[in-house]
């Protein structure tokens, strides 16, 4: 019929989102027309997009750009070293994390200069300590440590009666224990020494303490070497001869008492130091 007016159509539902027609839904993937190719279509925002050459372009600057800037790198792009200071190769030394070594220990010893400049460097009563140390030690060599005296009297039936004889000797440190003993301590008081001044020992307090303890145990046998004397009990008699033996001690005995004395008394004043 001419003239006709169309039925009324209803009204599109106001949740169907633009770019569909019908369907299940936006849920519907069979539901999606999208815009054709080579036309227009509608952006993320809902804004026309133009079709042809007008049509819309990446940004040359999000190509290759990182996920956190807004963009997605390119595979084929070639890859950017990382910066220093940042997390790189583990064998690198410039920046980022470094491999340890297991050929490089930490080393304590000193050079030819520094052991120089450590011994210069010295305190002067650090040095008798090592002085006093060695010179008792020197002093145990020589004879005169320990004397005797000898004599010999009385009748024998065969030359009657013998005159009176006498004789002297001495000898070293190194025929008593406390002699010998005493020595060894006091050149171990200089070497313990020594080996902190140069800094092999790094802990200085443990040095002096040890230092002081074998000077005194030095100073103690020294001390006890004036009791007790080798050859003390050596006397004899033989038939009707007497042979009578008188210990005593010499010159180098009492250098040796004094110089242990006053190494002892160094390291007494120096055991607090702490260069």
């Amino acid at each position: 019929m001419s003239g006709a007016v169309p039925p009324p159509q209803p009204p599109s539902d106001p949740n169907q989102p633009p770019g569909y027609s019908g369907g299940a839904g936006p849920n519907d993937p069979t539901s999606h027309t999208g815009p054709p190719s080579g036309s227009g279509g509608t952006g993320p925002t809902g804004t026309a997009v133009p079709a042809g050459p007008d049509a819309y372009q990446p940004d040359p600057s999000e190509v290759g750009a990182s996920p956190t800037s807004g963009g997605y790198s390119d595979p084929n792009a070639p890859q950017t070293p990382p910066s220093a200071g940042s997390y790189g190769d583990p064998t690198s030394t410039s920046g980022g994390y470094a491999q340890p070594s297991a050929s490089s220990p930490r080393s304590t010893n000193m050079s030819g200069n520094q052991a120089k400049i450590a011994l210069q460097g010295a305190n002067p009563l650090d040095w008798g300590i090592v002085g006093t140390g060695i010179a008792a030690f020197l002093l145990s060599l020589f004879s005169g440590y320990y004397t005797f005296q000898v004599e010999v009297d009385g009748d024998d039936s065969l030359f009657g009666e013998l005159p009176g004889a006498s004789d002297a000797g001495s000898i070293n440190a190194w025929h008593g224990f406390f002699g010998w003993f005493a020595a060894l301590m006091a050149l171990a008081a200089a070497v313990l020494m020594i080996l902190g001044l140069l800094g092999v020992i790094a802990n200085r307090s443990a040095v002096r303490l040890g230092v002081l303890a074998a000077f005194g145990v030095a100073a103690l046998c020294v001390l006890l070497a004036l009791l007790v004397v080798p050859g003390d009990d050596a006397d004899q008699s033989i038939g009707g001869i007497t042979i009578d033996i008188n210990p005593g001690h010499g010159i180098t005995y009492w250098l040796s008492l004094l110089v242990i004395l006053g190494g002892t008394a160094l390291a007494f004043m120096r055991k607090d130091a702490k260069d």
